[in-house]
């Protein structure tokens, strides 16, 4: 008895040395190659026919055996074969069953050459057996060989089968390895139990190969469930049916397989293309709902993917080129367009598009790629309006330049004109009437200095007395210097927050320009029934109108300006008029009662003391004038 088990122990011992053997060339495939695991198993199922063909057996008792070839050969290239489909998947099974089936072939061709020469005249063994013998012994090896061929090719297909339809049903490893070795060993004993069925011969299921394989197939789970454990991710492979290593080797599978993939990845890969651009991508039927969109059009629209599916687009959209949006359904080329994406709402986004038909399975469909231009615009007419900025503060400094140098000329023939007309007078006293003519060409020489000085004023050129001076006070000054010249149909109102303004700057061109800015209002107002004048002073923050820096100046605090506010009820001004307002010598009132300077003074004066104007007026709809000027 203990001879036996001294026996079988030593068998378990060779079949695990077998398949440990085959797991680490396995393990070292990558250093070493793929093809001396292929031939160890290889080796491994020629030495197991051999073997059975030769009847070498071990006994458990005197009644008892089992072949040795596979349980020590065969048992452990199963297992290798069913570790292989675990970790490297479909392709390469199917090349080992592949290999398996041509070193069969080799091995039958090998018998049948043996065979013949067994048989051919002169040939002789040099010892041992007759040519007869060894040919009787090729037949039957044969015959083993070919049954055996078929249960092994069998197994080969029906493990991965039973191991992947337990993998679905989230079965350990343990039972999923130890499910897929004995239903191979029950597929085995099937065609044993039908053959002795029909032929009437004793039925021996538990016979010793079977025990001793059943044996074997626990053992061998074990050892595979611990490797499977130790490697760092386990790869089940990729097949989710168990048919797909049987499609894959009797049918063009791999070659489905691999396109199927293909696919896949690039349907993935220019997936993870369209959800991820900036553009926005819908795709709309005939009716103009959706069918599809990328994710930057569903954040367009304010929903999800999935409520936006069905949804009609045109309803939140207003055209600009097109008067309907079925003129867009029936194209049959490809269109651009212009729209606005929620018009009425607090954000209307601009979008330019373009519209392509497309034919999808005898089904017309519309695709629309859609960019995002609100920025865009945006941007260009912020720099349309700074370059119009530009233009203007360079074509006014070269009419200060050039004002400047006639002021300072025509402010010498003005002083030498009223020290004539002093002289004259003095030398004329007696004669009164001749006296009052050099004192009107006096009055009229001493306009035109004022003239000057406001050329001045504007070419930034003028004399200017730098003191902090009190808004309050100032408006007070300049409502008394304007009493004379306000009717009484004219109704000047003022409104000072409290507290002290203080701004520095030049008393008088500062006063110089609340009267200029009033006396354009009295003007404005001439042919309105109700004529008011609202002179109005805050904090910048205050003013009810933009705070919009100019160019030329650094962003400024707004906490740091206060506003002087002159608004009028009167006639207002076209858009060509506010592009010229403050250009030297421009004018609309009638010839002989207007020099168009007083304007160009204020913007002079506002620039010198670092503020600046903002204007807004409209045709019948009255003037504002807004001075923005730093706080003292």
């Amino acid at each position: 008895m203990f001879e036996f088990l001294h026996a079988l122990l030593l068998n378990f011992l060779e079949l695990t040395f077998a398949f440990i053997a085959l797991l680490i060339c396995f393990q070292q495939r990558r250093a070493i190659g793929k093809s001396p695991f292929a031939m160890a198993m290889g080796f491994l199922l020629i030495l197991c026919h051999l073997l059975n063909a030769a009847e070498i057996r071990g006994v458990l008792n005197k009644d008892c055996s089992f072949l040795i070839g596979n349980a020590i050969c065969y048992l452990p290239v199963l297992g290798a074969f069913l570790v292989l489909y675990i970790v490297s998947g479909i392709r390469a099974t199917q090349h080992i069953i592949i290999g398996a089936t041509i070193l069969f072939g080799f091995y039958i061709y090998l018998g049948e050459v043996t065979s013949l020469q067994c048989n051919w005249l002169g040939f002789s063994i040099s010892s041992g057996l007759s040519g007869p013998t060894l040919d009787m012994l090729l037949s039957s090896a044969r015959r083993d060989v070919n049954l055996a061929t078929l249960l092994h090719l069998a197994d080969f297909f029906i493990v991965p089968a039973a191991y992947t339809k337990l993998q679905n049903w989230k079965q350990p490893v343990f039972i999923r390895v130890a499910g897929a070795l004995f239903a191979a060993q029950f597929a085995c004993i099937m065609p044993v139990l039908l053959v002795r069925l029909g032929t009437g011969m004793p039925l021996e299921v538990f016979s010793g190969d079977q025990i001793v394989r059943a044996i074997i197939n626990v053992w061998l789970s074990v050892i595979i469930s611990i490797y499977l454990s130790k490697l760092e991710t386990e790869k089940v492979s990729g097949a989710s049916s168990p048919l797909d290593l049987f499609f894959a080797f009797f049918g063009s599978y791999e070659r489905a397989k691999i396109l199927e993939e293909n696919v896949k990845e690039w349907e993935n890969r220019y997936k993870k293309i369209l959800l991820n651009v900036t553009e926005l991508i819908v795709i709309l039927d005939t009716d103009g709902k959706i069918c599809d969109l990328n994710s930057a059009a569903a954040r367009a629209l304010g929903k999800s993917e999935k409520e936006l599916i069905g949804f009609e687009l045109f309803s939140r959209v207003s055209l600009t080129d097109y008067e309907s949006p079925e003129v867009l359904y029936m194209t049959d080329t490809p269109i651009r367009f212009k729209c606005v994406l929620d018009p009425d709402s607090g954000n209307p986004r601009q979008i330019d598009n373009s519209l392509t038909p497309i034919r999808v399975s005898d089904k017309t469909l519309l695709v629309l790629v859609g960019h995002d231009i609100t920025d865009e615009l945006k941007s260009a007419a912020e720099k349309q309006a700074l370059t119009e900025q530009l233009f203007h503060a360079q074509r006014l400094e070269s009419l200060g330049v050039l004002a400047g140098g006639v002021a300072h000329d025509f402010n010498n023939c003005i002083h030498s004109i009223l020290g004539h007309v002093d002289m004259g007078i003095m030398m004329n006293s007696e004669h009164p009437d001749f006296c009052k003519r050099l004192e009107r060409i006096g009055k009229i020489a001493e306009q035109a200095s004022n003239l000057t000085t406001q050329l001045l004023g504007f070419a930034r050129k003028g004399q200017y007395r730098v003191e902090n001076q009190n808004i309050r006070k100032l408006l007070e000054d300049s409502a008394t210097l304007l009493e004379p010249h306000i009717s009484n149909k004219v109704s000047l109102q003022h409104e000072i927050a409290e507290g002290d303004w203080f701004v520095k700057g030049d008393n008088v061109q500062l006063r110089q320009i609340l009267i200029n800015l009033c006396l354009n209002a009295v003007d404005a107002t001439a042919e309105q029934d109700e004529r008011n004048i609202y002179i109005s002073v805050g904090n910048a923050c205050d003013s009810g109108l933009p705070f919009n820096v100019p160019a030329d100046f650094e962003n400024k605090d707004i906490a740091q300006y206060l506003f002087i506010k002159v608004k009028d009820n009167g006639c207002g001004m076209s858009e060509e008029v506010k592009a010229k307002v403050f250009d030297p010598f421009f004018t609309t009132k009638p010839v002989g009662v207007g020099t168009g300077m007083g304007l160009a003074m204020v913007y002079g004066t506002v620039n010198h003391h670092n503020g600046w104007i903002h204007l807004e007026s409209a045709l019948g709809q009255g003037t504002t004038f807004c001075l923005y000027l730093p706080k003292a």
